[in-house]
C-alpha cells in the first residue's frame, strides 16, 4: 500500500498572460528602447532571428527560446525570409527575489520547444492554457540550470530593494550594507551580474516606470520624472539621451 501526498505554495503570481505568432522577412527590425512592459519567451519556429541588448547580443534559430525580461531595452532584427516567431507573454507579480527574471536567456531545450509546440488554434486564446504554459516556461528555466549562480545571491537584497523603491536615493554604501558586503566587492558583483553600475541600473528602472506614467496620460514629462525619483529634469534628460 502506497500513499503520496503533496502540498507546497507558489511564491509568485503570472497574470496578463499573451500570445503572439509573426512572420516577416530578412532585414524587418524592432525596437525597444525602455524594454517592454511585460516579460516574454520568444520561440523561433522558423528561420533565424538577433536580438541585441545594451550588454550581450543572442542569434535565435530555429527551435531556440529567448527570455526577455520586461524593461531591458533591445533591438530585435529578422535575419532570413519567412522568419517565423511564436512568443508567450505574461508578466509577475511577487515579493520574492526571482532574480534568473532579470537577465536575458537563450536556451534550446527540447521542453521548451514543445511547450510552444502544444499551443494550437483551438487553445491560443485560452488564458487558463496560456497561463499553464506561462508557468511551465518559468518552471522549466528554473530547472535548466539557467537560475541565478550562487555568488550572485549576495546581491539580492539590493536588486529587490532597487526594484522596489527605485525613487529612493540611497547610496550604493547603503545597499552593499544591506547585502553585508564591503562596497568595493559589491559594485564588483553587481556590474559582473547586471552588466551596470547600481546607479545606472537604478536609473533604467526609472525611466521604464517614466515612460510608463507618461503613456497612461497620468503624469506630465516632468511630473513623472520627480515621482520616479529623479531631482532634476536636465539629469533626466540626459540619463535619455544615454539610453538612446
Amino acid at each position: 500500500m502506497e500513499d503520496i501526498r503533496f502540498s507546497t505554495q507558489i511564491n509568485f503570481d503570472i497574470n496578463n498572460v499573451g500570445y503572439i505568432s509573426v512572420v516577416r522577412n530578412k532585414g524587418f527590425s524592432i525596437q525597444f528602447k525602455s524594454g517592454k512592459t511585460i516579460f516574454s519567451f520568444v520561440y523561433v519556429k522558423k528561420g533565424k532571428m538577433r536580438y541585441a541588448f545594451s550588454e550581450k547580443t543572442f542569434t535565435a534559430t530555429e527551435g531556440q527560446v529567448l527570455f526577455v525580461p520586461k524593461g531591458l531595452p533591445y533591438k530585435a532584427t529578422y535575419l532570413e525570409d519567412d522568419t517565423t516567431m511564436k512568443m508567450i507573454t505574461f508578466d509577475v507579480i511577487s515579493d520574492d527575489k526571482l532574480l534568473f527574471l532579470t537577465n536575458p536567456v537563450k536556451n534550446d531545450s527540447f521542453d521548451f520547444e514543445a511547450v510552444f509546440k502544444s499551443v494550437t488554434p483551438s487553445n491560443m486564446r485560452n488564458p487558463v492554457f496560456l497561463m499553464s504554459k506561462a508557468f511551465e516556461l518559468v518552471y522549466l528555466m528554473q530547472g535548466n540550470n539557467l537560475n541565478t549562480p550562487k555568488k550572485y545571491l549576495k546581491i539580492a537584497p539590493a536588486i529587490d530593494e532597487i526594484t522596489r523603491r527605485y525613487y529612493d536615493n540611497n547610496s550604493v554604501s547603503y545597499y552593499a550594507d544591506l547585502c553585508k558586503m564591503g562596497e568595493s566587492n559589491f559594485r564588483r558583483l553587481f556590474k559582473e551580474y547586471t552588466g551596470k553600475s547600481l546607479i545606472d541600473y537604478r536609473n533604467s528602472i526609472r525611466t521604464f516606470e517614466a515612460k510608463k506614467l507618461i503613456e497612461s496620460g497620468e503624469c506630465s514629462v516632468q511630473d513623472a520624472a520627480f515621482t520616479v525619483g529623479f531631482n532634476n529634469m536636465s539629469f533626466y534628460y540626459e540619463v535619455i539621451k544615454k539610453q538612446d
